[in-house]
C-alpha cells in the first residue's frame, strides 16, 4: 500500500511531529511505502527524507496555495502510483482532496484542531462552506478527539459515517522519573507564539507569580517562536518579568527540557488534541492546562494534573502553586505517565489509522 502524508508545514510544532510518527511507525509494518509531500522547512523536510529517502519527498510550499505544486504533486501521484492520500491540518486538507478528485485516489483527511477561533463570521463562514464541499471529496476523516468530532458534527462539515475517532500518539520512554524537584519549580510551556497558543496567557500568569512571593518559587521556561514573539519578548524586558519567565525560543529536542522539567503548562485556546501535551504526560510531568477541546480528552481535573478556565489567570496560579506540593505533583506526574502509555502510543494510532486505510 503506497500512501501519501500530506502536510503545509514541515517546521517546529505538533503536526509535523505527528506526520514524523506516522511515517515512522508505518514504515516499520509489512505492506506499507509511505511518501511525503511537505514544505522545504527545518527540521522536518530532512527528517521525513531521512525516514523514506529524497526520491519519496517531493516540495509543497509553506502554507500557501499554488497551481503549479497541484501540477507537480499529481504528477507524483502518478509516477509513485500512490493509491491513499493522507492530509494533515487544514492547508494540506485543501491540497490532498484537490488532488484526490484530479487523481481519484482516495483521501484521508486529519483536521488536528478544528480552527476557527482567530476567524470573524464572515471568514468562518466561509471556511465552513469549503469544508462541506471538501468533505464531499473525503473517503474518511480521521478525529485526534471526541472533542474535535463533536465540534466537525456540529459544524455539519462532514457525514457522521466517514468520521473515524483516533487519538493521537505520541513515543512513550520508560525510564524512571524524578519524584522530588529541587531549586525553583520548573514549569515548561512548548508553544508557538501565536493566536491559537495564547502567548498573552503566559504573560498574566507572570505577572500574576512576579506580583506574589511565588516569584523565587517558580520559573517558567517556554520553548517556540511566532508572530507575536518578539512583542512578548519585549513586554517582558520591560515590565521586568525575566525573573520569572524564560524565552528559550525553539529547539530540536523538546524532550530533553521535558526530562529537566517538574510541571507542563499549556494556555492554548483551542487544540484538536496537543502532542506537547500528551509528550510531556509520556515524559511524567504533571500538566496545567486551560479547560478546551483537546486538553479535556487527554487529561482529568486533579488526575494527570490541573485544568483551569480559560483566561483564569488566578485559577493557573493556584495550579501552579499546588504543583509546589511533592506528592501532589508525584501523583499527577505518575497518572500522566500511565495514562499516555495506556491510550497515546504512537504504535496504537497508527495501527487503528492502518484500518482506516484498509477500510478506503
Amino acid at each position: 500500500m503506497r500512501v501519501l502524508h500530506i502536510t503545509a508545514r514541515a517546521d517546529f510544532g505538533g503536526g509535523p511531529e505527528h506526520v514524523f510518527l506516522q511515517v515512522m511507525e508505518q514504515i516499520k509494518r509489512d505492506g506499507i511505502e509511505c511518501f511525503v509531500a511537505c514544505p522545504d522547512d527545518y527540521p522536518y523536510n530532512a527528517r521525513y527524507s531521512e525516514l523514506v529517502g529524497n526520491s519519496k519527498v517531493t516540495q509543497l510550499p509553506h502554507r500557501a496555495f499554488s497551481i503549479v505544486s497541484i501540477i507537480n504533486i499529481l504528477r507524483f501521484i502518478r509516477r509513485h502510483k500512490i493509491q491513499i492520500l493522507h492530509s494533515h491540518g487544514k492547508g494540506a486538507g485543501i491540497y490532498g482532496r484537490l488532488l484526490s478528485f484530479l487523481s481519484r485516489t482516495p483521501s484521508v483527511h486529519t483536521f488536528h484542531g478544528l480552527h476557527v477561533g482567530e476567524y470573524n463570521w464572515l471568514q468562518k463562514k466561509i471556511y465552513i462552506a469549503i469544508e462541506k464541499i471538501l468533505g464531499v471529496l473525503t473517503k474518511k476523516v480521521v478525529c485526534v478527539s471526541s472533542g474535535e468530532r463533536e465540534l466537525i458534527l456540529s459544524h455539519n462539515l462532514i457525514a457522521e459515517k466517514k468520521l473515524q475517532l483516533i487519538d493521537n500518539g505520541v513515543f512513550i520512554p520508560n525510564y524512571e522519573f524524578p519524584a522530588n524537584h529541587t531549586g525553583r519549580l520548573k514549569v515548561l510551556s512548548v508553544s508557538r507564539f501565536d493566536e491559537q497558543k495564547n502567548p498573552e496567557l503566559l504573560l498574566d500568569i507572570s505577572r500574576e507569580i512576579n506580583a506574589t512571593n511565588l516569584r523565587d518559587k517558580v520559573q517558567i521556561i517556554v520553548i517556540g517562536e511566532g508572530e507575536k514573539f518578539s512583542s512578548c519578548r519585549d513586554i517582558i524586558d520591560t515590565e521586568g518579568l525575566n525573573g520569572v519567565i524564560c524565552l528559550h525560543g525553539t529547539t530540536t529536542s523538546p524532550r530533553q527540557f521535558m526530562h529537566e522539567a517538574d510541571v507542563f503548562l499549556s494556555t492554548s485556546k483551542w487544540e484538536g488534541m496537543p502532542i506537547a501535551v500528551l509528550e510531556a504526560m509520556s515524559e511524567g510531568l504533571p500538566v496545567v492546562a486551560t479547560k478546551v477541546v483537546g486538553n479535556i480528552d487527554v487529561m482529568s481535573n486533579h488526575v494527570e494534573g490541573v485544568l483551569f478556565d480559560l483566561e483564569d489567570v488566578k485559577g493557573a496560579v493556584n495550579a501552579i502553586s499546588a504543583m509546589l506540593d511533592d506528592d501532589f505533583r508525584g501523583k499527577c506526574g505518575r497518572s500522566a505517565h500511565a495514562t499516555a502509555t495506556l491510550k497515546f502510543s504512537a504504535e496504537k494510532m497508527v495501527t487503528h489509522t492502518l484500518k482506516v486505510y484498509s477500510q478506503v
